[in-house]
């Protein structure tokens, strides 16, 4: 094997790569690096929350974020176990988005440089196993990923899982397969669940329907997998069960495949989008061309591999008699693409389409690319390069052709987004040309010599590729936002930051979805998919969808008091929607002053924390009620499911508020004027301080009354309620919010939170570590041998 490269100059070619397409975007923002989309609205706020949570010592309970929820489990999903957030940790928090490309530069490096170890166990040359490890770390997956940053860190570290899995199997070196298992379950959860299916696929597929070992040995085989992926699971556990707990009550997670057609995509241009996604770089996200279908905007789909696309895979099937078991997992893989069924998979049973498992495939594509280069054929590459040209070729006339006067392209061959579809085709173009010089002009009589082209046209491939995707992502966002942003990310916001003892919550326009956890103050506006699954709960009884965001409709006046929201911040520099100004939709809300670029308003009307009602309304009671009179009834009284009221109803001064008899008092009064004077009334109930801390929130009262305390605070399993000291039942009420009955005179309220699942799962991972101990000094004193 020749040996003129090895992992370090593979690692930092694939960093000197990357570097060169972010250098453009770092130059024109002087190293601040802004994208669009995802990038800048959760990952770059994200680092910056879960930093200062850190650095703080606060991992638990959060009321900045959403209504409030769990630090722990509600950034696991993005970033809180993954080793790269972990880096960061030494630096201020203003020096983050300058240190988050340098970050994806190193998670492409590393990609690159597992890829190419092991693309290395199936080639001669190192340049040839170097190509497979650029084609991975520059694959379409992780293009889309730059905008989901978080993604990136499972692309780099899967390659190692695979070597370990494979010096399990065939060199029987113990220990490393479960430590990279418990590594991937706590670097996203998520994503394990797709890595563990793809691997039981591989391990069955590779080792045990393999003619070359006998029976004992595949047992024993299953064996090592079985101890080590257990020892794995309970290592990580201490993150990953109380993740899967909290997540359990999402409602994206209760969306399922079986919620669906199982077998057939109810949509044609899934299948064309899976060619497409074969042939031409990925469309950036939520900005698709071709073939782009509601589901689809942020699949994440791209089979892509630079310079060759499938031209390396097609000619490896050609050169390569028989049915390897790369062959064998491609064609399995392909399989279940193209079944919802099977895809869905490798994505937890998801209901919505996701194709976020492709960067596995993507590695043995780029496995077999390399092969088939240092094997070269020139007729099984002729014909690969001839179908490939024949697919770009199609793509360009669909383009040409839709963008003819005469033509009204509607339907399949609607295409959204045209100048980036004519990039990126010109970009397949482009890189046919090369590839069909390498393939037909190049001479091969030099092994040596033709490995160095083609690796180096597959570095300038990767690169203009690469960049071309970065280009056009980050051409979304204008120079005039791009300056708004790092100038407000930032900002000091004392005129509405709470002061020590009080509480409420801001709200902001759709330009600034998570502008207040960069600031840490609690809002209503959040864009973050792992909150509190009561979140979901509450948003539902409300009415109101709330998928992967909290936005409050305009016109819902009752649900802003209930929420203590008492700012709402107008980004005079980005937003276009004014309505609530121009309408008039806030009623109660004042002009407060302008700061950082924000137009304050003020509600005058907002609830304190800790409000006492004295009224309740069953469920059933509450649905008779019209939307209007449903959103003005939660500050009259607390819905109660039906079965769940005699928790309560031994408290002084409980009385029970009917649809009817509201709808009659609403008939007195106008709503307007009734609000004011109800809000105040509660408000004279409220506690006097509240203190919050991650294990603890304290609510202090001087004049308590009897009734049931409101705290506008997701419901979790995980709060225990002390009223002055005695433990007492926590009541969900409004769907998903609490309320803890008080007699007249409490003194203070005290709400105690412990992460569920958290303990158990602490006890798994030191069991997980006692297994695993016990399992490699077993074997390396010789006392059991698998």
């Amino acid at each position: 094997m020749k040996k003129e490269l090895n992992g370090r100059n593979v690692f930092l070619i694939a960093f000197a790569m990357a570097l060169i397409c972010f250098l453009p975007f770092l130059i024109r923002d002087r190293g601040f690096f802004i994208y669009f989309g995802d990038y800048d609205s959760q990952q770059i706020p994200f680092y910056i929350k879960v930093h200062e949570a850190v650095r703080s010592g606060k991992f638990f309970w959060d009321m900045k974020t959403d209504l409030g929820s769990s630090i722990y489990t509600s950034y696991s999903f993005y970033l809180l176990g993954s080793p790269f957030f972990w880096l960061t940790i030494p630096f201020p928090k203003q020096a983050l988005p300058y240190l988050m490309p340098f970050l994806q530069m190193l998670k492409i490096a590393l990609a690159s440089l597992g890829g190419y170890y092991y693309s290395r166990q199936f080639t001669k040359d190192d340049r040839s196993a170097c190509l497979g490890g650029l084609l991975y770390g520059f694959c379409g997956f992780m293009m889309v990923s730059l905008v989901f940053n978080h993604f990136g860190e499972v692309v780099a570290f899967f390659p190692f899982y695979l070597l370990a899995a494979d010096d399990l199997a065939q060199k029987k070196k113990y220990g490393v397969f479960a430590l990279l298992t418990a590594l991937m379950a706590v670097t996203n959860y998520f994503f394990f669940i797709g890595e563990a299916v793809f691997l039981v696929i591989y391990v069955l597929v590779r080792y045990v329907a393999d003619k070359q070992y006998d029976t004992k040995d595949k047992l024993s085989c299953l064996a090592r997998f079985a101890v080590e992926g257990l020892s794995g699971i309970l290592i990580s556990a201490f993150l990953l069960l109380p993740s899967l707990i909290a997540v359990a009550g999402n409602k994206r997670v209760s969306e399922t495949i079986f919620d669906r057609n199982l077998f057939v995509y109810g949509d044609i241009r899934t299948y064309l989008a899976l060619i497409k996604s074969l042939v031409l770089q990925p469309d950036v996200i939520n900005g698709e061309t071709l073939f782009g279908t509601t589901e689809g905007t942020v699949a994440s789909l791209s089979l892509y591999l630079p310079l060759f696309a499938f031209c390396g895979v097609a000619a490896y099937f050609m050169q390569k008699k028989g049915w390897d078991f790369l062959k064998k997992m491609c064609m399995i893989c392909l399989f279940l693409a193209l079944i919802p069924l099977g895809n869905s998979l490798f994505v937890a049973g998801n209901g919505t389409y996701y194709a976020r498992w492709f960067f596995m495939p993507l590695l043995l594509m780029a496995v077999m690319t390399a092969i088939a280069v240092e094997e070269f054929e020139r007729k099984a590459f002729t014909k690969g390069t001839l179908l490939y040209g024949g697919l770009l070729v199609v793509f360009l006339l669909i383009g040409m052709i839709t963008k003819s006067a005469f033509v009204n392209a509607e339907g399949v061959f609607l295409i959204k987004n045209r100048s980036d579809y004519e990039m990126e085709v010109a970009a397949g173009i482009s890189c046919f040309f090369i590839l069909a010089y390498l393939v037909w002009i190049l001479k091969k009589d030099k092994k040596k010599q033709y490995l160095n082209i083609f690796l180096g046209a597959g570095i300038l491939c990767c690169m203009g590729t690469f960049y071309l995707h970065m280009y056009m992502g980050a051409i979304q966002v204008s120079d005039e936002g791009r300056s708004v942003y790092k100038e407000q990310l930032f900002m000091d916001m004392s005129m509405v930051r709470p002061q020590a003892g009080e509480f409420y919550r801001i709200e902001t326009d759709h330009t600034s979805t998570n502008e207040m956890l960069t600031q840490d103050m609690p809002s209503v506006s959040c864009f973050l998919s792992t909150v509190s699954g009561s979140i979901m709960d509450f948003y539902g009884f409300a009415g109101i969808d709330r998928s992967v965001a909290s936005e409050l409709p305009y016109g819902r006046l009752g649900i802003r008091n209930l929420l203590s929201v008492r700012y709402f911040l107008q980004n005079e520099k980005n937003s276009d929607d004014y309505a609530f100004v121009d309408q008039g939709l806030l009623a109660g809300y004042q002009e407060a002053g302008e700061e950082n670029g924000y137009s304050i308003y003020e509600n005058e009307n907002y609830l304190h924390m800790g409000t006492v009602f004295n009224n309740y309304m069953k469920r059933s009671e509450y649905e008779k009620l019209s939307d209007e009179e449903q959103d003005q009834v939660l500050l009259f009284a607390l819905v109660m499911e039906d079965d769940k009221t005699a928790e309560f109803q031994k408290t002084k001064g409980i009385t029970e508020l009917f649809a009817e008899e509201f709808q009659q008092q609403m008939q007195k009064v106008a709503f307007d004027d009734t609000v004011k004077q109800q809000c105040m009334e509660l408000n004279q109930t409220a506690a006097d301080r509240f203190e919050e801390g991650d294990t603890k929130l304290t609510f202090t009262y001087t004049k308590a009354k009897s009734g049931l305390a409101f705290l506008s605070v997701p419901y979790s399993s995980g709060f225990t309620a002390y009223v002055d000291g005695k433990e007492t039942a926590i009541i969900k009420t409004d769907g998903g919010l609490m309320a803890v009955p008080i007699e007249e005179g409490t003194q203070e309220l005290i709400l105690i939170y412990k992460e569920p699942g958290f303990t158990a799962g602490i006890i798994c991972s030191i069991l997980g570590i006692c297994l695993f101990a016990v399992w490699i000094f077993t074997h390396k004193r010789g006392m059991i041998k698998l």
